[in-house]
């Protein structure tokens, strides 16, 4: 099978430049071409992502800095080169500063230097990609590992973590925030924290029941003991930002930036975490939502509305059910606490099912669990 061409993108003013640059480049790669940066943002938007961007430096209207900055911020891991008829070093650390170019070349570019230069900038593409992946999927799924290790110790700390994370993602895909990894780690991982509360005090806080306010100042201090206990694991800075900022309030004025991860992350989880409190409590969803609502300088509004409109579709789509043990599926969702006859608790109510946790509730004894179990159950696609 024929494997499709890396896709680049070339912007200069000048028509024969693009025509020359085309001419050398098409034989290994699949080259679009802008006119104008102007054109150039279009095509990113329309047929991107491209794995490299080759500007032109003087161009009107908008310069190849000014254009490969503003191309970072749709496309950041694009890979930025730029090409000058003329050698200023002012212009070079421009595009250095405002671009983050991974390449500066110079008018006019021999042929082997612009294909090595061309090899080089889609070789740092595939690494900047690799990384990525490995964020995404490794570490996530280290993580998700981790956390049912840990509900299976803790189930009452670490049992409503799935559902958390799928709330704060859901969210997060609500406003179009494509940067998910740090939004979902950071739901996965912020009761870490909680393994330091007494017994008596996590209790009190995962059935909703008012604190003293000596315990309410303990439990103010676990966001920022669970960044302290991430703080000497690389690349989870923006995971570390978006649960310190849980202890902080936020600006009655601010406005969501859709595009940054930490802030998104930051008033999403705010959000899943005051709601799963609220129903806790022995509210309602529907009381929940309204009491939120009308703290509209609590929390953000964007946010609450998707967050909204995603718990009035799962009620629609879903029912409850009696199942036994062996008919448990991953994705479930238990609408009372799951436990052994003897009253040992497996699962809160609230928990979303994992295949870990059916691996290790099917390793009971029979009839060791009370059944039936009650869950709730899609009844229809949506």
């Amino acid at each position: 099978m024929k494997t499709s061409l890396v896709k680049i993108l070339c912007v200069d003013d000048e028509p024969m430049i693009l025509e020359s640059l085309e001419s050398v480049l098409r034989r290994k790669y699949s080259v679009f071409t802008a006119k104008s940066a102007s054109e150039g943002l279009a095509l990113i938007q329309q047929q991107g992502p491209f794995a490299v961007i080759l500007s032109d430096m003087r161009m009107p209207g908008m310069d190849g800095a000014k254009f490969l900055a503003k191309a970072r911020e749709i496309a950041p891991d694009t890979v930025r080169m730029l090409l000058t008829g003329y050698a200023e070093m002012s212009a070079a650390i421009a595009a250095v500063n405002e671009g983050q170019i991974f390449r500066f070349l110079t008018k006019p570019c021999p042929q082997v230097l612009l294909l090595s230069a061309m090899r080089d900038a889609v070789q740092q593409h595939e690494l900047i990609t690799a990384q990525k992946v490995l964020l995404e999927q490794t570490l996530r799924g280290s993580i998700q590992a981790l956390i049912d290790i840990l509900s299976l110790s803790n189930p009452r700390i670490f049992g409503l973590a799935t559902g958390i994370r799928e709330s704060v993602r859901e969210m997060a895909l609500g406003v179009g925030l494509e940067e998910l990894w740090a939004v979902e780690v950071a739901a996965m991982l912020y009761h870490i924290g909680y393994m330091i509360l007494v017994p008596e005090i996590a209790e009190k806080v995962h059935s909703g029941v008012k604190l003293e306010p000596a315990e309410e100042e303990k439990v103010k201090m676990l966001p920022k003991i669970t960044e302290q206990l991430l703080e000497d694991i690389p690349r989870l800075e923006p995971v570390r930002s978006i649960i310190r900022n849980q202890s902080r309030p936020r600006l009655a004025t601010a406005k969501l930036n859709r595009n940054d991860a930490v802030e998104v992350g930051t008033e999403a989880l705010r959000i899943a975490l005051a709601f799963d409190q609220l129903i806790k409590s022995g509210m309602s969803e529907d009381s929940a939502l309204s009491l939120m609502k009308s703290r509209n300088t609590v929390y953000d509004p964007e946010l609450l509305d998707v967050f909204s409109s995603l718990k009035n579709l799962q009620s629609g789509l879903r029912n409850l059910k009696e199942i036994k043990i062996a008919e448990i599926k991953a994705g479930m969702i238990l609408n009372d606490d799951l436990k052994l006859r003897g009253g040992t608790l497996l699962a809160p109510r609230g928990y979303t099912v994992t295949q870990s946790f059916i691996e290790r509730i099917r390793g009971f004894p029979a009839d060791s669990v009370k059944e039936p179990i009650c869950v709730v159950v899609k009844t229809k696609e949506g």
